[in-house]
């Protein structure tokens, strides 16, 4: 089996975990990533605005070249315990990154965020 395939694997795994998550997940490209030092501004950033701390030195980042979630493109995904996986057009564009980061801080799964703390830190009107 490829590296890029039990990575496949991996991260459908993951996702399958928790009934709230996708059940479907392929990424392609997939490679790890060390995040650039903006994304600890912003993470400090969404830590104030949604008043939960988290550590960011626990995420592990992955960039894709592409991401599909149950069938539809997408341009990040949050896993248990804390993985970020983005698709390599979107890892500046703070309120993509951020989005994803807010997941890790809320523990949150699922693209039915019920949380409006989505909105108020980590949306596009941020940018």
């Amino acid at each position: 089996m490829s590296a890029r395939w039990s990575w496949v694997l991996v991260a459908t795994a993951v996702a399958c975990n928790d009934p709230a998550g996708p059940a479907d997940v392929v990424l392609h490209g997939l490679a790890q990533y060390e995040p650039p030092s903006v994304y600890l501004e912003w993470w400090e950033e969404l830590e104030v605005c949604s008043g939960t701390r988290g550590e960011f030195e626990r995420v592990q980042w992955f960039i894709a070249d592409s991401l599909n979630v149950d069938g539809k493109n997408a341009l990040g995904l949050w896993g248990a315990p804390h993985d970020i996986y983005l698709i390599h057009t979107v890892k500046n564009t703070s309120w993509v990154v951020k989005h994803e980061m807010l997941h890790d801080l809320l523990r949150f799964r699922g693209r039915a965020h019920r949380s409006q703390l989505f909105d108020q830190c980590a949306s596009g009107d941020h940018v």
